[in-house]
């Protein structure tokens, strides 16, 4: 059984999450270590929430757990859930481990050869899945997860030759580094499930609407008003918010015909002043860099 290190006090924030971890903890052996819900902080105010990491003797392994039902499709490119084009969670979750395998670096000069790599693991059994052959080695479903991390034949690529990790340098490196993820937050009729980045002019996060059944993720960004600022200037930078929204969706509106064009759909002030902006999460231009483009 492997063993659960939570220094940092993270708890998965869903049922699919949950469920995997606990899968992963009965059937992954002895030496194996999981990390739960973490959050690693990087240079200027990026942020990477992490479901789940998995510290093998071979290979620190960066898990993305989907919660899928119905038909899904993992292309390269593309990825479909229900008809419906969604992020690619292979691509971002490549990032993860990408930057994790920076961080680990540069905490620890004993790091600099460890092996960092990612997988999706989903929760459940979809209805229909299918998985291209390009991406086959990147995506397992619960029942095939801990036979595949536990294989080093799976989880290395054959020109990398097999090292021992140091599993207590990355705790280390991770006691230092990394937090709890934020928790789950409400607002308007909008669901936080990870905060991709943190500024001192705000936050954003991937957020899911209520009354959306199939929970397709969005941007939410919180534009924080300076509660030291007078009314007056409060007032201002809560019109500055609610300009630039309008200008965005003035524009979406221009350029309604043109495919591929992502902007904000709606804005609305919290209790507290804040202002915040919906955007949908896509992988198509955003009419913010389409608004720069013009203006040059």
């Amino acid at each position: 059984m492997a063993r659960v290190w939570n220094e940092h006090g993270g708890e998965p924030v869903n049922e699919g999450e949950r469920r995997v971890v606990a899968r992963l903890a009965k059937e992954l052996p002895d030496e194996f270590v999981i990390i739960p819900s973490i959050q690693i902080p990087y240079r200027f105010g990026d942020v990477q929430e992490m479901d789940a990491i998995v510290l093998t003797p071979f290979a620190v392994v960066v898990v993305e757990i989907k919660d899928y039902s119905g038909r899904v499709v993992f292309e390269e490119q593309r990825h479909i859930v229900n008809n419906e084009e969604r992020p690619n969670p292979i691509r971002r979750n490549g990032i993860r481990a990408r930057q994790l395998k920076g961080k680990l670096r540069d905490a620890s000069g004993g790091l600099e050869w460890a092996w960092v790599t990612d997988q999706v693991v989903l929760a459940r059994e979809p209805k229909e899945l299918l998985i291209d052959e390009a991406v086959v080695s990147k995506v397992t479903t619960l029942g095939q997860a801990a036979r595949r991390l536990a294989d080093p034949q799976e989880m290395l690529p054959p020109h990398v030759r097999r090292q021992p990790l140091d599993v207590d340098a990355v705790l280390q490196a991770l006691r230092i580094h990394g937090q709890q993820r934020e928790r789950t937050e409400t607002y308007g009729g909008y669901t936080t499930t990870a905060l991709i980045e943190r500024t001192d002019e705000g936050r954003l996060y991937e957020a899911y609407e209520q009354l959306d059944v199939e929970r397709k993720p969005v941007l939410l960004r919180v534009h924080v008003i300076d509660r030291f600022l007078s009314p007056d200037e409060q007032e201002t930078a809560r019109n500055r918010a609610m300009k630039g929204y309008e200008a965005l969706h003035h524009l979406r509106d221009k350029v309604g015909g043109v495919p591929q064009v992502v902007g904000p759909t709606a804005r609305f002030p919290t209790e507290a002043g804040d202002i915040v902006i919906i955007s949908p999460l896509d992988t198509g231009t955003s009419l913010a860099d389409l608004a720069d483009t013009r203006a040059q």
